[in-house]
């Protein structure tokens, strides 16, 4: 599915392959020039979107802290520690595609939070709430499968009920391996 299906979300920027040895990560991430520092920054629930070749293949949700920010952090850095599945695969098939020469863009929207009273230990105060991001992840993911015939963009196999391609999965295991 094309790029042009997302009206509600912005362009965050790009990835690129990292070639400098001295650093251990893999990938980097330029935020896009437009996007505010505020925006790249706020911790609100958000939606986003991987996209190759202006086509989505990741559709995900993250509350992570450091909003989107936190959100890409792990993907630059998942060839390394001891990532999840998710982490590593969607860093591995990232680097691919950059060797590839393809373009790998990152899109969010954010779910919009509210000021409410809270019950505190003695009384109740005033907080900025924001909303688990699953409930936008899942309508988007929804629109997705209507639009595309019941299929999950290719990067999403946990929620297609697909395993890791066994070329990830033994990547995977190598690194986890090293680490013991």
């Amino acid at each position: 599915m094309n790029i042009n299906y997302l009206k509600n979300a912005v362009r965050i920027g790009h990835f690129t392959r990292n070639l400098s040895e001295s650093v251990r990560k893999n990938i980097n991430f330029t935020k896009d020039a437009s996007l505010s520092k505020l925006d790249y920054k706020k911790n609100e629930a958000r939606v986003y979107f991987i996209c190759v070749n202006k086509r989505i293949v990741k559709i995900g949700g993250s509350n992570a802290k450091n909003g989107i920010s936190g959100t890409i952090s792990p993907y630059c850095s998942g060839n390394g520690g001891r990532p999840s599945d998710r982490t590593f695969g969607v860093n591995q098939l990232i680097e691919r595609e950059l060797k590839k020469g393809s373009s790998v863009e990152m899109y969010a929207q954010w779910m919009p939070s509210i000021t409410t009273i809270v019950p505190s230990l003695t009384g109740s105060k005033n907080i900025h709430v924001s909303f688990s991001y699953k409930e936008m992840e899942e309508a988007c993911v929804e629109e997705y499968l209507k639009l595309s015939s019941g299929i999950h963009p290719d990067w999403n196999f946990q929620e297609a009920g697909r395993p890791w391609p066994k070329e990830i999965q033994e990547g995977r295991q190598r690194l986890l391996g090293a680490k013991q």
